[in-house]
């Protein structure tokens, strides 16, 4: 065993001996420079991890991103490998046990691709769910962090961004925001 394998064991370990029931870990198919070998391990190192979660994304070319205006030899901008990644992903996981319990496309990824989420049956995310579905509200914090809430009868979504450079974010008209979320969900209580 190799000191990354033993690594994401412990920590998949050190999560459920703090009361953390499923754990997941993400793999990106088609990012540069990888190869069906080095993504073909990845998946199998995961698997002997015992992670209950996994969840295959496609890469996203974001629009502002450098690597949109690069060479397209940096990335498979057609996607042949990325799909092939996600093919293989699915016909592994299902036969070890897992099974696919959400999936999506995102704008940008190459081939287009979708992201997938599997688990062993019974083990599914719920917070996978809820976010995909846009049925929770999600407050965050931070540099570039955005808030989304979620009204309680699900029928409006409102964003709060929040500024992405660190010393606007710290200065002294911004925080948590809290008197906009409580000015959203004074409509409603």
């Amino acid at each position: 065993m190799d000191r990354e394998q033993e690594r994401r064991e412990q920590f998949a370990a050190l999560a459920r001996e703090h009361g953390i029931p499923c754990v997941n870990m993400d793999l990106i198919a088609g990012l540069p420079g990888d190869t069906q070998e080095s993504f073909d391990r990845s998946l199998s190192d995961v698997l002997e991890s015992g992670f209950e979660n996994i969840t295959v994304h496609t890469l996203s070319i974001k629009n502002a991103s450098p690597i949109r205006f690069s060479d397209e030899s940096v990335y498979d901008a057609e996607g042949i490998f990325a799909r092939a990644c996600v093919d293989y992903a699915y016909k592994r996981l299902c036969g070890e046990g897992y099974a696919p319990y959400y999936f999506y496309r995102q704008k940008n990824t190459v081939g287009n691709a979708e992201n997938t989420g599997y688990s062993i049956i019974g083990a599914e995310g719920i917070y996978n769910i809820l976010m995909m579905e846009e049925y929770a509200s999600v407050f965050a914090c931070g540099a570039g962090a955005i808030t989304k809430l979620v009204s309680p009868d699900k029928q409006v979504i409102e964003r709060l961004a929040h500024p992405k450079y660190p010393f606007e974010y710290l200065g002294p008209n911004c925080g948590l925001r809290t008197d906009e979320v409580r000015k959203f969900y004074g409509r409603y209580f």
